[in-house]
Parts: C-alpha cells; structure tokens; sequence
C-alpha cells in the first residue's frame, strides 16, 4: 500500500488557512474581514414615506472597525456601540452608548439613529455602501471616506 504525505507547501497552505479562519482577539472576539470595516460618511436614507439627508455643514459619520466597534459622529454627539456580520446580514448589538448634547433643530439624527439600530443587511454598489434596515423601514447610502 502507497501512502502519500503532503508537501511542506502544501501543508503551509494548509496551516494558514486554519490560522486565517480562526484569527481573533486576545478577549476572544473575531476579526471581521469586510469590506464594511472603515470609515463611511452618510449622504442619503430613502424610506417608503420620505428622503433623508444630512444637515448642511453636519458631518454624519460611521466608523466599522475589525474588532467589531461601531462609532459614529452625529452632529455633537458621538456614539459607540458593536456590531457584527455574518455574509450580507449586519447586527447593531444593543445597548449603544451616547453622549446626550441636544440634537439641532431639523435634525434627521434622531430618526436615523433608529434606522442603523435596525441594521438588517449590507451591500455595495458603485462605491457606496448600502444599509437596509429590518422591516422595510429604508435604505442608507454612505461613501466611503477612509
């Protein structure tokens, strides 16, 4: 009987892969290894009943990290929270913390600060990121910043 080992390539291969798969933190929380990881600057949100936009001279930005951190800027306030993803699904994991300066007058934060706890699924076009919120409750589209 012929038995044959893998080569030092292959098993190399191999190792790396299993060491790709299973890369984590020291606390014991995975790597996402998204596209969605970076910084992203929100430009619209469309909903069956109206279109969102930014204030003018308003910044509203969501930062993904690899460790699963959510931050974003949201006029003066600044919120943090996690996340997680699993194929094109996107999870807010509650609670989020907030700092609790007054929203300015007009704001759409409030409303859009309800959308992304609502986060259900994620996907790009055209170099924009799209984030659809459960229930059919809109759409987000952020460009990419950093």
């Amino acid at each position: 009987m012929i038995t044959s080992r893998p080569g030092p390539l292959i098993t190399l291969v191999i190792g790396l892969g299993c060491l790709i798969c299973v890369m984590g933190f020291a606390d014991g929380t995975e790597v996402i290894n998204s596209g969605i990881v970076g910084t992203w600057r929100w430009i619209e949100t469309v909903t069956p009943v109206e279109e969102m936009r930014p204030l003018v001279d308003e910044d509203y930005l969501r930062s993904f990290s690899e460790d699963g951190t959510l931050n974003m800027s949201l006029e003066v306030n600044r919120i943090s929270g996690e996340y997680r993803v699993e194929g094109d699904r996107i999870t807010v994991i509650p609670p989020m913390m907030m700092t609790l300066a007054a929203w300015l007058p007009g704001s759409p934060a409030p409303s859009f600060l309800n959308l992304i706890e609502n986060s259900s699924n994620y996907f790009f076009e055209d170099d924009y990121l799209y984030i659809d919120s459960s229930a059919d409750r809109g759409t987000m589209r952020f460009r990419r910043i950093m």
